[in-house]
């Protein structure tokens, strides 16, 4: 925050200057296999286990303020079920 004030630059981040990197985070960690697995695998223990499953993000939160528009899963290789992937479209 103090060397970017503001920024809203992909290269521009606390991941960037930790791994002395200039690209974004994501083109970084796809150069190192072991790296993007572990971070993989980080990702989706976010999802294992009593009082994470997915359906509590998607039965509570507060839909109704999205307006017009589409909800994009972007999960790494587990995406949300079928059963609960949603659009919206505005209603009079």
């Amino acid at each position: 925050m103090e060397k970017w004030p503001g920024s809203q630059e992909p290269t521009e981040t606390g991941c960037n200057l930790a791994l002395n990197a200039k690209n974004p985070y994501f083109v970084e960690m796809a150069k190192d296999p072991v790296r993007l697995r572990r971070f993989q695998i980080g990702i989706a223990s976010m999802t294992k286990g009593k009082g994470f499953e997915v359906e509590h993000f998607v039965d509570n939160y507060p839909w109704d303020g999205v307006g017009e528009g589409t909800v994009v899963d972007v999960s790494i290789g587990h995406p949300i079920r079928q059963e609960y992937q949603v659009s919206f479209q505005k209603t009079a």
